[in-house]
């Protein structure tokens, strides 16, 4: 069996806690778009595209709400205000 090394070219980042909720929504799409990314290239998905109403995407979308809350009640004391769903 062939087996293709990739490797990073780049980073993305992406950091604004007095917009956290929404650079939570935005770190979700790129988190989704490169999901969709290495599940193509390990060979367990025929495209890049992992719809938004996939399973996948509600499992995702629960670890950066979980993320976005942890980081919102750390810095302001409270959850999000602005949930992933409301852009959705």
């Amino acid at each position: 069996r062939h087996v293709a090394i990739t490797t990073q070219t780049g980073v993305l980042r992406s950091h604004c806690i007095d917009c956290l909720d929404r650079t939570n929504v935005a770190q979700f799409a790129w988190g989704l778009a490169a999901l969709g990314a290495q599940l193509e290239a390990l060979g367990l998905a025929d495209t890049n595209h992992v719809p938004l109403d996939a399973s996948l995407a509600g499992v995702l979308m629960g670890l950066y709400r979980a993320m976005g809350n942890t980081l919102a009640l750390q810095y302001g004391g409270s959850e999000a205000h602005t949930k992933v769903e409301e852009f959705r």
